[in-house]
């Protein structure tokens, strides 16, 4: 698997790079608000959207070592939500972030690998909601246990009780074209900081997911 997903994303890597910048170039050209350019972005996106499911395969595959060091979750959360912001934008969503004050509480954390864990779970969160709905992202600090906790609600379908334990391993997923990695990475990344990974539903009907992780309890490996 290791040798396969390397093989694959060296030989997309590049032509993904070409398609996405001629349609950037495109989409700049063309005028703004027109049919035109929304297809051209719509274009990068889904170009953007390959690239992370590429990386996604080979990283499931051939995880790198986990490197805790003193950092600011809730800084992070909020560097990922700018990423996403154009696919949160073409989907016509509304983005709801409640995060501290920045720069928020620091802890012992794997900068890339707690990115994973964000990506994943927004990405997740974004690709199952409908057109005008609503992403609700939190992070806070549990001071009674000493614990962080991120969670993602989302106004999808929802995840089933039956399919709460499948959709956390890798290559099971609940949607007719999806990879099926993106829980299972993200349930990586949190177990990579000692921590775990929830899924319930919630009060709109969609999915609740929700990270916990000790503080100060990163890992090398």
């Amino acid at each position: 698997l290791s040798l396969v997903a390397g093989g694959l994303a060296h030989e997309m890597k590049n032509p993904i790079g070409s398609l996405r910048g001629f349609s950037q170039l495109i989409a700049e050209k063309l005028e703004a608000g027109s049919a035109e350019a929304e297809y051209a972005n719509l274009m990068v996106s889904e170009l953007d959207s390959i690239t992370r499911r590429v990386d996604g395969l080979r990283q499931f595959a051939r995880p790198a070592a986990v490197h805790p060091q003193p950092g600011r979750p809730a800084e992070v959360v909020r560097r990922v939500a700018a990423l996403l912001a154009p696919d949160v934008s073409s989907r016509k969503l509304a983005l709801r972030l409640n995060l501290p004050d920045s720069p928020g509480p620091e802890g012992l954390i794997d900068v890339d690998r707690l990115r994973d864990l964000i990506v994943n779970l927004m990405t997740n969160a974004i690709e199952a909601s409908p057109e005008g709905g609503d992403v609700h992202v939190r992070f806070s600090q549990d001071k009674d246990s000493d614990s962080f906790v991120f969670e993602v609600e989302d106004e999808g379908p929802g995840i089933s009780v039956e399919d709460r334990e499948g959709v956390l391993r890798p290559f099971h997923s609940t949607k007719p074209d999806g990879l099926g990695l993106g829980l299972a990475l993200a349930q990586r990344a949190v177990e990579d900081h000692r921590g775990t990974l929830e899924i319930d539903g919630s009060p709109g009907g969609g999915a609740l997911v929700r990270a916990r992780w000790p503080r100060s309890a990163g890992r090398e490996g």
